[in-house]
């Protein structure tokens, strides 16, 4: 079962964002010295059948925050040489922005900000930007150029990757099983402590990897260095909460925001979401022969749950040379994040199977081998107050209802003591358009958790996808409903091949 460990609470410190060096209606753009320019020739087209699915707002949430509202920054970005082994597409900028975004003559601190340009002479087109400490799109990576036509940009959030303040625990990799499982041996405990330890006497204090205002002040300061007039911003899951707070500080420069199961801090990720995700799965094996003939996998992972309500040390060794511990929170989080994952999600049937019979180094094994990110910042989710990341998260064991109630990790975050919290977004009302897809197996958001997160915004589309873990799985279609949108934000979106009901992750 492959589970990062920033899958689900770096995507809270990590925005996938659209640069629109272009304005939100097609047919025109802005370059870098902001003149307007060409639209740009290489957009792909959109799908030509048509289903728009669009909600009503739901009233606004009564949310009240601290927030950054920066002076002008006056960050410089300077060239930098690409790491070894970048494609030759890439180029490569160093980015000084203000330590203290109020104070934008102080102190500051450089950002690593990687961009791949449709056009390598000009901002004549939308961008995708990654910002975070844990890009879902891998900056060294030669991507099969999603969003056609699209600049990239990727940018490592201050005291990640290899911006200031980074740092980087490669031990851990030691104790992936462990930290899969939400159970630490003695060493992995004492690997965990010294690298948080390590990251609170670092040049970025602590406390910032995890403030969202402050990354919202850093973009604003990153779009101005490199001249881009606007963008748009594409914010996966936890993502949105950096995209709120970017309309709370930057809202001229955002032309519209799109993105797949929004969360924010204080929206929760409830039980009840994760255990629907888990039924339409569910059902769609019972209509797949092959699947089928596994049994009932709710009744079986009832079975497991409890058969794994006292901890149960399977033979399996961590590389660290610890054996693996499982209990019912293991498996609780595993399936809610292997259902967002299609390899995961494939494998799901079989392995609640194994758990319902026994087959414990099973999973084990497959805890072990799912690879997971090392560096400080990457702890930082796992034992936040605030609901955000996983079904339970924070809640008292038995709260919720239904088989993904109670997540309790009280013994795990023992060994992390005091971490910074995330803040809980601002409240915001906006014109700026908003596009969000739900694939039907992800429980980390619903549609009614869309409607409340952007209850502030006048132009909201949802659309369902139905029988799939990640809108990857139906590639084409995805990349070219998002890069139209984005190319014009204001246009009826076609979107019948996001909503086709053929099954995808178990057909």
């Amino acid at each position: 079962m492959r589970r990062r460990i920033n899958h689900r609470h770096l995507a809270a410190a990590a925005v996938l964002l659209a640069f629109a060096g272009c304005s939100s209606s097609a047919g025109s753009g802005t370059d870098a010295a902001g003149t307007r320019a060409a639209a740009p020739t290489t957009a792909a087209p959109a799908p030509t059948t048509s289903v728009a699915a669009t909600t009503t707002a739901a009233p606004a949430a009564d949310t009240t925050t601290t927030t950054i509202d920066p002076p002008e920054p006056t960050a410089v970005a300077t060239p930098a040489s690409c790491p070894a082994g970048a494609p030759a597409d890439r180029t490569c900028f160093s980015i000084a922005v203000a330590a203290d975004p109020a104070t934008p003559t102080g102190p500051t601190l450089d950002l690593a900000v990687t961009v791949r340009r449709a056009d390598p002479s000009t901002w004549t087109s939308p961008v995708i930007i990654m910002a975070g400490p844990a890009p879902f799109y891998d900056w060294t990576a030669p991507v099969s150029n999603p969003f056609v036509g699209h600049d990239l940009v990727y940018v490592d959030s201050r005291g990640t990757g290899r911006s200031d303040g980074a740092t980087h625990c490669p031990d851990l990799q030691k104790y992936v099983g462990e930290i899969n499982a939400l159970h630490l041996g003695a060493a992995a405990e004492a690997a965990v402590a010294t690298c948080l330890d390590t990251a609170r006497s670092a040049a970025v204090p602590f406390a910032s990897l995890a403030d969202h205002a402050l990354v919202a002040a850093d973009l604003k300061a990153v779009r101005q260095a490199l001249g881009i007039a606007k963008w748009g911003v594409f914010a996966r899951h936890g993502g949105v909460n950096i995209a709120l707070q970017m309309v709370n500080v930057d809202p001229d420069g955002i032309s519209a925001i799109g993105g797949r199961s929004p969360e924010v801090v204080g929206s929760f990720s409830l039980p009840e979401d994760v255990g629907a995700a888990f039924d339409r799965l569910v059902a769609d094996c019972s209509a797949i022969p092959a699947c089928a003939a596994k049994g009932d996998l709710r009744q079986q992972l009832a079975a497991g749950l409890e058969r794994l309500t006292t901890p149960v040390t399977t033979k399996v060794l961590d590389p660290g040379g610890d054996p693996v511990v499982l209990d019912a929170t293991s498996l609780k989080y595993a399936i809610a994040t292997a259902l967002g994952t299609p390899a995961n999600a494939k494998i799901l049937p079989d392995l609640v199977v194994a758990t319902a019979t026994g087959g414990d180094d099973l999973v084990a094994g497959a805890f072990v081998a799912a690879p997971i990110a090392t560096d400080a910042v990457d702890l930082l989710g796992l034992c936040q107050q605030q609901d955000y990341l996983g079904p339970g998260l924070g809640r008292k064991p038995g709260s919720g209802s239904g088989l993904f109630a109670g997540v309790d990790r009280a013994d795990f975050c023992a060994a992390l003591g005091a971490v910074p919290q995330y803040p809980a977004p601002p409240a915001v009302t906006s014109d700026i358009p908003v596009f969000e897809i739900l694939p039907s197996y992800d429980g980390r958001s619903s549609v009614e958790r869309a409607k409340t997160i952007f209850a502030g915004f006048s132009k909201v589309q949802i659309v369902e996808a139905p029988g799939i873990s990640d809108p990857n799985e139906v590639n084409d279609c995805y990349q070219a409903v998002v890069t139209a949108y984005f190319f014009d934000p204001t246009a009826p979106l076609q979107t019948a091949c996001l909503t086709s009901p053929a099954v995808k992750t178990l057909g």
